[in-house]
């Protein structure tokens, strides 16, 4: 990872001390520095875990540092395209800063490995949902969930029918999304809005809220409706029990509530705060997801008036 490496805190120390011409992108060998991720599967993980003897339990020093498998190494297989994670352009960080000679302000009040002059495309596209999450126009409605729908649907990607957030605002559909604020790449960037984040942030909190408090059964039906946690160990379980508690202290009865975590391990958090902790019935499934959610499908349209399973 180029932030990781030091690259940026070594480029504008060049920048300002030995460089005749930072903002030339001459100067530089390499002049820019991309960083590309991707989820993968190592068929070998297993030997890369901490080696534990019967009389020594701790952790030795190398097992804490990050693992680093070559990408031509034939036991890795890459489960999805990579997609860009970090730009560096030194030689525009240089012109952004006012650093076209050695005496330029180097940039420092920059967030760390985040230069103000590199913003790739997706970081741009998630700070401007989060804008139209926080002020939606007339007619709509408010929340980073709603925002990254409108955004998808008016910059018409590619493959955008697979887009959850997309089909979900085209077919006007709830759609929620609850960053935990610092632990994604754009929330290290100066041009990300504290306010905007926040705000859109819980208005798709007040969302939950309000679908969680329509779960409770209908007079005369002892029948609830259905809350699943799928895959999600930490954030979604506390929104989900927050938003219980919210609708318990308003006096929403949900006695009548189903619950289900599916997942493919137990997980602590989503087994008590979806499963044990809210009233009504909890259910746990593990499995893979590839083959639950395919199944879970077949069951419920099975169900359904006239539903068939072909």
């Amino acid at each position: 990872v180029a932030s990781e490496e030091g690259l940026v805190a070594t480029y504008r120390d060049a920048q300002r001390r030995l460089l005749r011409s930072p903002a030339d992108p001459r100067s530089y060998i390499p002049q820019r520095v991309q960083t590309w991720c991707a989820p993968a599967s190592y068929a070998l993980a297993s030997l890369l875990r901490p080696p534990f003897a019967p009389s020594d339990v701790s952790i030795s020093p190398r097992a804490r540092e990050p693992v680093r498998v070559g990408c031509r190494d034939a036991a890795a297989q890459l489960l999805a395209a990579p997609q860009l994670l970090e730009d560096f352009d030194f030689a525009e960080m240089a012109r952004s800063s006012g650093g076209d000679s050695g005496g330029g302000d180097s940039g420092d009040s920059a967030a760390p490995g985040a230069p103000s002059a590199v913003v790739t495309a997706s970081l741009r596209f998630t700070i401007e949902a989060a804008r139209l999450g926080a002020a939606p126009g007339d007619g709509e409605e408010p929340g980073l969930g709603r925002g990254l729908g409108r955004l998808l649907l008016e910059r018409g990607p590619e493959h955008l029918a697979l887009s959850v957030p997309a089909t979900a605002v085209r077919l006007g559909l709830g759609v929620t999304c609850h960053p935990a604020i610092g632990a994604d790449i754009v929330h290290m960037h100066p041009a990300c809005d504290g306010a905007d984040l926040g705000a859109s942030a819980l208005a798709d909190f007040h969302h939950v809220c309000r679908t969680v408090a329509e779960l409770a059964a209908e007079p005369g039906s002892d029948a609830g409706g259905v809350w699943l946690n799928v895959g999600c160990a930490v954030v979604l379980p506390e929104v989900f029990l927050k938003a219980v508690s919210v609708a318990i202290n308003l006096g929403v009865d949900l006695s009548g509530i189903t619950t289900g975590n599916l997942d493919m391990i137990r997980q602590y958090r989503a087994e008590t705060n979806v499963v044990r902790r809210p009233p009504g019935d909890g259910f746990t499934l593990v499995g893979q997801h590839e083959l639950l959610l395919p199944l879970l499908r077949m069951a419920i349209l099975s169900k359904l008036e006239g539903g068939r399973v072909a």
